[in-house]
C-alpha cells in the first residue's frame, strides 16, 4: 500500500478474523505514509481504549474501533443483524488499498463532499508525570486514569484532530479521526 493524492472511500461487511488480518495491513500502510505508528480507538463491553497501533492489540470483544492517522482511518462496528453478526467496516484515506482488499470501492460517494479543515477536540485529563506504570492523564472530574498513549512533556493536554465530510447542503457525511496533537490552554481553536 502507498500514500496516493486522492482519497478513496470502501466498504464492507467481514468478519473478524478477515478484519483483523486487513487491519494490521492498513495499520502499516498508514505508519509508513504518515511516518509514525496510527492510533488505536476501540470500544470493548467495559472499557475503551485510545493508544499508538502495536501488532496484535485488536481483540475480538471489540465493538467497534477506529485506527487513524492523517493519511487515513479504518473503522468498525459490529451489527447484529438476521444472519448473524457482522462487523461492518469503512476506510476513507488516501493510502491505496490493495487489489484484494475485502472492501468494496465507494470513492464515487465522496464526489460531491466537501472535506472540511481538521479541527480539535480536548481530551479528558493532565499528564500525570513519573507514574511507575508509563504515561497516565488523570481527570479530577471523573476520578479515574486514562491512557493515551501520547507523552509530549511540553503539553498540558491532549487535542483529537477529527475532520468532517460536508454535503453541499452542510450535513456532515463522514467523520474521520485524524491525530493526537499537544494542546495548550493558550491555544485557540482555529
Amino acid at each position: 500500500m502507498t500514500p496516493g493524492t486522492q482519497w478513496s472511500l470502501a466498504a464492507g461487511d467481514l468478519e473478524f478474523t478477515v478484519l483483523a488480518q486487513f487491519a494490521e495491513s492498513m495499520a502499516a500502510g498508514l505508519a509508513k505514509a504518515d511516518g509514525k505508528a496510527p492510533f488505536l480507538w476501540t470500544a470493548h463491553p467495559a472499557a475503551w481504549r485510545l493508544e499508538p497501533w502495536a501488532p496484535g492489540l485488536l481483540e475480538e470483544t471489540t465493538l467497534e474501533g477506529r485506527i487513524f492517522g492523517p493519511s487515513g482511518e479504518l473503522r468498525w462496528r459490529r451489527l447484529e443483524v438476521r444472519r448473524g453478526a457482522c462487523i461492518r467496516v469503512v476506510y476513507l484515506g488516501q493510502v491505496v488499498l490493495p487489489g484484494d482488499a475485502p472492501l468494496k470501492d465507494q470513492s464515487a460517494r465522496l464526489g460531491e463532499l466537501e472535506r472540511q479543515p481538521a479541527r480539535r477536540a480536548v481530551l479528558w485529563g493532565k499528564l500525570l508525570p513519573g507514574a511507575p506504570d508509563g504515561p497516565v492523564w488523570i481527570e479530577q472530574k471523573i476520578p479515574h486514569r486514562l491512557r493515551y498513549g501520547f507523552v509530549e512533556p511540553e503539553a498540558e493536554r491532549i487535542a483529537l484532530l477529527r475532520e468532517a465530510w460536508e454535503a453541499p447542503d452542510g450535513t456532515v457525511q463522514f467523520w474521520r479521526f485524524v491525530d493526537l496533537v499537544p494542546w495548550r490552554p493558550q491555544e485557540k481553536e482555529a
